[in-house]
């Protein structure tokens, strides 16, 4: 398998962060890098050396185990539930099954030389840290991997990792032509109140959200929207199981669209249901998939295009993983493209999927610091104004569906056309004073020249110039002079006179009016 490079990269930035002595290194990688793509690769650099690959959930073990058999061309144990390590070289493990029981799992695996832990943000209890650490007392080097270097409980993950070894977020990867551009909209539920929603752990409460999403005219306003909003394969986010099972069912049956809804609950819906509708949605048969909890962390479905976010949230964690479910181009659009962020980024927009689109649902305030697609992409410090002007640029039903950066780029020249507009108009303020110039007009419309504006009729010094630039004596001596044809004296003539009767009556001249 050819690596990428920046998957090559972070391999090198590991090694060398462990040849500095760190113990603990952190790597960030946007969603969709294929990080169990890096921790096969460093399982096959490090062919003598046995590892140990931690992860939050079932699906993401099987996941790791099976990239990392076809990567190593080994076979990888798997400890989990029932599976036991049998001694392999590259064991996965899940993160309940190593610490289970009073006689804790994890102590059969001590002395593996490295330990790689996927979605280290959401790994960071106290007593997996413990684990940690002990392995590390063992000889171990512990490597977190995270799309999300951020905990909604502030926690911060350098509390226990010492070092960032590699950083590659998602805007990088887009402008490096490995992510699908997004867009934004943002759609305003006038009658959705949030105000009174609870925040717990740094989040909207999922109960009483589910309470104020679930009402059946909320879940009709979000057929509508889907109606006019989705493009490709969908998925929707709802705070729970009542809301995104009767989300499915009124999308088909009262709208004609093709969905169903999963969950993670067990006795709600079995793991042979869920895996059935999940291979049903990769296959195309299913437009809109309704979740709760589930579609987020290691869920891998390219085709993608529309994420709905009817699931509001404080959480920045939650929102970049549940964003990161469209980032990833079609299969074989990049990989099998020339070698080029320039050559990517071009077979990306001429693909089926040139963008992936955020569809955020706020209460009609949209004040209750919900983080949307266009906060999202901001950078630290961007005046509130000009997010609140690329949200409602977001929110425009008559406008298309932009980028979130053009949004805010845009915002930001709306704002700051609109404060040179008001800095003009309170320079204007109080009176005026000066002068002010004007022309007599003919009632007819047309204007009416005045001799001095005529040019010079005659060839010399003054040529080019208008009757009223040239001096007195010149006139004179063009009114003296026999050579002139009569036409032409009629010119100094006319000048003359004009001048004699402004001398004679000062302050009668039209042509400048003092004001102020």
């Amino acid at each position: 398998m050819q690596a990428r490079d920046y998957q090559q990269q972070c391999c090198d930035a590991i090694l060398d962060a462990t040849a500095k002595g760190f113990k603990a290194i952190l790597c960030v990688l946007f969603t969709g890098a294929g990080k169990t793509v890096i921790f096969s690769l460093l399982a096959k650099m490090l062919f003598n050396s046995k590892i140990l690959i931690i992860a939050p959930m079932r699906e993401l073990v099987w996941q790791a185990a099976d990239t990392a058999d076809r990567i190593t061309e080994e076979y990888t144990d798997v400890e989990m539930a029932g599976s036991w390590a049998s001694g392999n070289r590259v064991t996965v493990a899940c993160r309940n099954t190593l610490l289970a029981g009073k006689e804790k799992r994890y102590k059969r695996l001590l002395g593996v030389r490295l330990v790689i832990v996927d979605e280290a943000h959401t790994q960071f209890s106290e007593p997996f840290l413990a684990m940690l650490q002990e392995f590390i007392d063992h000889g171990a080097i512990v490597i977190g991997f995270t799309a999300t270097p951020f905990r909604m409980d502030g926690k911060p993950l350098m509390k226990f990792y010492q070092h960032v070894a590699f950083d590659y977020g998602l805007r990088q990867g887009i402008k490096d032509g490995w992510c699908v551009p997004p867009r934004a909209r943002i759609v305003q539920c006038t009658d959705l109140d949030l105000s009174k929603v609870k925040v717990t752990g740094g989040d909207y409460s999922a109960s009483d959200l589910e309470m104020v999403i679930g009402v059946s005219s909320r879940l009709h306003q979000f057929c509508l929207t889907i109606q006019r909003e989705r493009v490709g394969a969908a998925i929707a986010f709802l705070p729970g199981v009542a809301s995104a099972r009767a989300l499915a069912e009124m999308a088909e049956k009262n709208y004609g669209i093709k969905a169903a809804w999963i969950c993670g609950n067990e006795y709600l819906q079995s793991q042979d249901e869920r895996n059935l509708v999940i291979n049903r949605y990769r296959a195309g048969e299913i437009d809109l998939l309704c979740n709760c909890q589930i579609a987020t962390m290691g869920f891998d479905a390219p085709l993608t295009q529309t994420i709905f976010m009817f699931r509001p949230t404080k959480s920045r964690t939650l929102a970049m993983q549940i964003w990161g479910r469209a980032t990833r181009p079609l299969p074989g659009v990049v990989d099998g493209c020339e070698d080029t962020p320039e050559a990517r980024i071009a077979a990306i927009a001429a693909s089926e999927k040139p963008w992936f689109k955020i569809v955020d649902v706020t209460d009609s305030v949209a004040n209750h610091s919900i983080r949307t697609s266009v906060d999202m992409f901001a950078d630290e410090g961007t005046p509130k104004d000009v997010l609140e002007a690329a949200r409602r640029r977001a929110a425009d039903e008559d406008a298309d569906a932009e980028g979130p950066e053009d949004l805010l780029a845009q915002a930001a020249d709306d704002v700051r056309k609109a404060k040179l507009i008001e800095a003009g108009l309170k320079a204007m303020e109080g009176q005026a004073g000066g002068k002010v110039h004007g022309r007599d007009i003919s009632l007819d419309g047309s204007r009416k020249k005045d001799i001095s504006e005529y040019r010079v009729p005659l060839r010399g010094r003054y040529s080019g110039r208008t009757m009223g630039e040239v001096p007195d004596d010149y006139i004179e001596w063009a009114l003296k002079n026999r050579h002139i044809a009569g036409w032409q004296k009629g010119y100094f003539a006319r000048e003359k006179a004009r001048r004699r009767s402004l001398n004679g009556h000062p302050g009668r001249d039209r042509s400048v009016v003092q004001a102020g």
